[in-house]
């Protein structure tokens, strides 16, 4: 018997004949973990099972057997093997998992296996998740998701119901026992699937390829010797978004399951999906290599063919990062620029919102590494729609040339025009997405809001209009569609907002308010309506966190990142939907600080300035 500790490797991974080629195992029956590995083209490999999991510490291994050789692997893994093995022998099925599977010394190999990877999960008879072993009650979790499915498909089924909220809130209103028999079991329950929701497990950046690549009937968790599959457990997922999300809030951690659920329905409904869009849902995520994030995206954008970005783990971080930016800006459609908006810069006096900038990025090159919660402003009407109308037109539509966009090393040489300065700026809202509270942009509410705005209606009106840069939801119908015009509705944000708000944020609530005898109380909201208050909360939230509200030197109000400074330049740029902080460096240099959306100046309204001077930016 040899072992792999002792130079053995390739005696056990020889390479691979083509770049189609996988390595699956299948379990032999011993005392101990013993198996042989066979190498297969994944279009002609006989039935086998996915693993999903975290690699877990590599302090602590475990041996197994492969073909006569000895390895070690994570104790996460062997456990996983242990849950997952007995289904895997039972149908008959060979295994695949990546530490195994794929020779993790080879570098090349890895870059090749990654392309793979999205076809290793679909062409699975199963994917198995391992969220870990039994604790903090999950077998109870495990055990009320199953009941909740049962009694969900039964209520479907006699009232002829399709809608899982209208099930959920039927049963809350028929049968109150349903969540818990008494308040201590229902708190329980809340716990149990709190604590589910906040496993390793959620947090990894390819859980997003690897939980939504197979059919919801074919995805199965196992937890401990507990398991169910996808179909089941978003029964549960719509539930618990009910019971925990709707009245009680959460932090954003706990939000990590609704995220992935949300990109898996996205997937199965053949939604055009493209490589910004995973990209920004990756920004959440954790992965021990930062340019993990990239490959593990490549694979499921639907606008990112065969070899347009090669894994390839020879390239460093910034490199790899570049490449992005490269075949973003080829594109010969007017969302170039696009890539821009995910330019999250940190900021050393924000509590959330600072960490160690990668010194050999240049400003421009959007950093998919930090943990970052922060969405670009939106850049289509319809989110579900590529070819929809673009949400903004702020450099109008007569300087659309590719020849506006070029790339030179770490400089991107760009066209424009400076429109005008930051003068004022209040506090960044650092406030979670997913929380109730909007005490930050409260503070940043105008005093004299009945004054006439430089751009027509009052400042109030073009406050209210920037806290959700003029866009809405069009139909509550249609959560996908938007429509510019709109504006926050104080009385939809807080059914009595003269009790919950402050000084000039409650005289405006009053005032706008329609009169009627009396404000309905959250109990008293209809399914509607607490929809419409939680997608206004959702639309504030998304605009605001992680940005500060600015006064320009000629009177515009805006929104801008927290990393912009007083004297910024805001400028359009050719090819650019929104507009854009630029700090001037000197010789026509400019350090890239982040998009921003200033009322009354987003439709094309700058060309027509008589500030307007087009000139070339340099940004470095």
């Amino acid at each position: 018997m040899a072992d792999l500790t002792s130079f053995h490797l390739e005696g056990l991974y020889q390479p691979l004949p083509s770049s189609r080629s996988i390595r699956l195992i299948r379990f032999l029956p011993s005392s101990t973990l013993t198996c042989y590995m066979i190498t297969v083209e994944v279009e002609k490999a006989p039935p086998y099972v996915a693993l999903s999991y975290t690699w877990g510490s590599q302090s602590r291994r475990t041996p197994i057997l492969i073909n006569g050789f000895r390895i070690l692997i994570s104790r996460n893994l062997a456990k996983a093997i242990h849950a997952v093995g007995a289904f895997v022998k039972e149908e008959n099925l060979f295994f695949w998992a990546d530490s195994i599977c794929i020779n993790q010394n080879d570098v090349r190999e890895r870059g090749v296996q990654v392309r793979l990877m999205n076809s290793i999960y679909r062409s699975a008879e199963y994917v198995t998740v391992w969220l870990g072993s039994a604790e903090n009650d999950s077998d109870l979790a495990f055990k009320k998701m199953k009941s909740w499915k049962a009694r969900v498909n039964r209520t479907k089924q006699e009232n002829g119901i399709k809608d899982d909220d209208l099930v959920i809130l039927n049963i809350r209103r028929d049968d109150p026992a349903f969540f818990g028999s008494d308040q201590p079991a229902q708190k329980r329950l809340k716990t149990a699937f709190h604590e589910l929701f906040l496993r390793d497990w959620w947090n990894r950046a390819w859980v997003v390829q690897e939980g939504t690549a197979s059919n919801p009937t074919r995805t199965l968790l196992f937890c401990g010797n507990q398991s169910t599959n996808w179909e089941c457990f978003r029964v549960a997922l719509n539930i618990m978004q009910f019971i925990i999300f709707r009245t009680d809030g959460a932090d954003f951690k706990t939000g990590m399951p609704l995220r992935l659920n949300t990109f898996r329905q996205w997937r199965e409904s053949g939604r055009n999906v493209r490589l910004l869009d995973i990209l920004q849902l990756m920004r959440v995520y954790l992965c021990e290599d930062p340019r993990d994030k990239v490959y593990a995206s490549i694979g499921m954008a639907m606008d990112v063919q065969v070899n347009s970005i090669i894994p390839d783990y020879t390239k460093s971080r910034a490199a790899v990062y570049r490449d992005v930016v490269t075949f973003l800006t080829e594109r010969a459609d007017d969302h170039s620029l696009d890539f821009l908006g995910e330019v999250i810069r940190s900021d050393s006096s924000s509590t959330v919102l600072s960490w160690e900038e990668d010194p050999e990025l240049p400003s421009w090159v959007p950093d998919w590494g930090p943990f970052i919660s922060v969405i670009p402003f939106p850049k289509h009407l319809n989110a579900a729609s590529y070819g929809s109308e673009r949400a903004y037109n702020a450099c109008g539509s007569s300087y659309a040339s590719p020849g506006n966009c070029i790339i030179e090393g770490n400089k991107l040489r760009l066209r424009g025009s400076v429109i005008d300065e930051i003068a004022q700026m209040w506090r960044t809202c650092e406030a979670e997405t997913f929380g109730y509270t909007l005490d930050e942009e409260l503070s940043w509410m105008p005093t004299a809001g009945e004054r006439m705005y430089i751009a027509g209606g009052t400042i109030m009106e073009a406050f209210n209009h920037t806290l959700v840069a003029d866009i809405g939801r069009k139909d509550l119908d249609d959560p996908d569609q938007f429509a510019r015009g709109f504006a926050v509705d104080w009385g939809v944000v807080n059914p009595k907002p003269e009790k919950a708000l402050r000084g000039p944020a409650r005289l405006w609530a009053t005032l706008s308010k329609p009169k009627r005898k009396e404000s309905r109380s959250e109990l008293e909201m209809g399914a509607l309506a607490r929809q419409k208050r939680n997608w206004m909360f959702e639309d504030i939230k998304t605009v605001t966190f992680g940005r500060k509200l600015f006064l320009t030197k000629r009177g515009y109000i805006g929104l801008g990142p927290a990393a912009v400074q007083i004297n910024d330049k805001i400028c359009v740029l050719f090819r650019g939907q929104v507009l854009y902080a630029l700090r001037e460096k000197g010789d026509n240099t400019y350090e890239f600080m982040g998009e921003c959306y200033v009322h009354g100046m987003m439709d094309g309204q700058a060309l027509r300035d008589i500030e307007f001077r087009p000139q070339e930016f340099i940004l470095v």
